[in-house]
């Protein structure tokens, strides 16, 4: 980011610099594969299905400015006050943490850790499954993936971007649970993009990885990539929404 993270809707728009302006000078791209965001889920599952764990996200580029720019103004009353409220989209009660105090937290990188205590966190029933995603933090891969499969067929080229979204998951289990089944490791590449993840079983541990790399070519695609990105992104979809299967001890 030559310039700090700017929108990317100007990428590859036309500058008028005041000194030094050269005919066909345009905004710079960022390098390729700049945007990314990493998150690690670990979570500790009681005997009576509520849980404890923490959620460390790192982004940098565009999801960085997003961040630092809704925690910049924000005051340490609103921050009380999210931290109470924020497990009430999750139909949840417990308490969460919130720690944006890394010392390199800006615009450009960003940083957050949320330490949580949940009760109900998973219905221990006879048999269940438990789905997997990044909780108390945007979904960004399961939102990239649903969109890119329900993306309208056009005959015009598109704006588009690339980055890279990792997710680390661990989950453990309480010993009265038996883990029936996890999901089976999954691949699949095209040109415009590269999905692979990974489950593992230790007795009642579990860990994931899920990992997507976008190398659309931004800032504009070519309507011809829409066809073969919406095939790969409906062969993911049924990844995402696997789940750790399990029952109950006799």
């Amino acid at each position: 980011y030559p310039y700090g993270v700017i929108p990317r809707t100007l990428a590859g728009k036309t500058v008028l610099p005041v000194t030094d302006y050269k005919d066909g000078m345009t905004i710079p791209l960022p390098s390729k594969l700049a945007d990314r965001q990493v998150t690690h889920v670990n979570v500790v599952i009681r005997e009576d299905g509520s849980a404890e764990g923490t959620v460390a996200l790192q982004t940098i580029g565009q999801g960085a400015l997003a961040y630092y720019s809704g925690f910049k103004k924000m005051t340490a009353t609103e921050k009380l006050e999210m931290e109470k409220n924020y497990l009430k989209p999750y139909s949840m009660e417990g308490t969460v943490n919130l720690d944006n105090s890394a010392k390199d937290n800006g615009p450009e990188r960003y940083e957050l850790n949320i330490k949580f205590a949940v009760k109900k966190f998973l219905e221990l029933g006879n048999a269940g499954g438990m789905p997997i995603y990044p909780f108390l933090t945007r979904p960004l891969l399961h939102e990239i993936i649903a969109y890119t499969a329900d993306f309208e067929n056009s005959p015009y080229d598109f704006s588009c971007s690339d980055g890279v979204v990792e997710e680390y998951y661990t989950y453990e289990f309480p010993a009265k649970v038996q883990i029936l089944a996890v999901p089976k490791k999954f691949s699949h590449k095209i040109d415009a993009m590269e999905y692979e993840s990974s489950y593992k079983q230790e007795k009642n541990r579990v860990t994931i990885s899920r990992v997507l790399k976008d190398f659309s070519p931004r800032p504009i695609c070519p309507a011809a990539m829409i066809a073969p990105s919406k095939a790969a992104a409906k062969k993911i979809l049924p990844d995402l929404k696997a789940q750790i299967l399990y029952t109950l001890s006799e």
